[in-house]
């Protein structure tokens, strides 16, 4: 009776750290797709322009969800919601969330600084080359 007791315990508890790690994991993928939208149209927030995606403005709003456990972004959003019509504070604010969302998923190594998360990749626009015809 005792063995199957312990058994039943041992799979019992098996089962419940499995649920557990399931639903940790889980968040932590939520979390790094909502920072990987905002980092995607991060230059479109910078711009502080309503034009083009509502993407990047919805994944904000996701973050407080996302990261609700999370006081440091928390802190970084709200900031950065108080501040927004402030053209000065928008960059800063939003290196600020980005680097606690970071640090929170685990999704970026602390070696970036600033000036990544300001100066998304972009290359250079040569209007005289946008003509693929003449290439063969």
């Amino acid at each position: 009776m005792v063995p199957l007791l312990l058994v039943l315990l041992t799979v019992g508890l098996g089962a419940l750290f499995f649920r557990w790690n399931m639903d940790r994991l889980h968040v932590k993928q939520v979390q790094r797709d909502v920072y990987q939208r905002i980092m995607r149209d991060r230059l479109q927030i910078l711009a502080n322009s309503p034009a083009g995606s509502p993407d990047p403005y919805a994944a904000l709003n996701e973050a407080c969800a996302a990261f609700s456990k999370s006081p440091g972004v928390i802190a970084a959003l709200a900031k950065l919601n108080e501040q927004w019509a402030d053209p000065r504070r928008l960059a800063p604010n939003l290196v600020t969330a980005l680097k606690e969302m970071a640090a929170a998923c685990g999704a970026m190594p602390q070696a970036l600084n600033d000036d990544y998360f300001l100066n998304p990749f972009q290359p250079p626009i040569d209007e005289g080359d946008n003509d693929l015809s003449s290439a063969s």
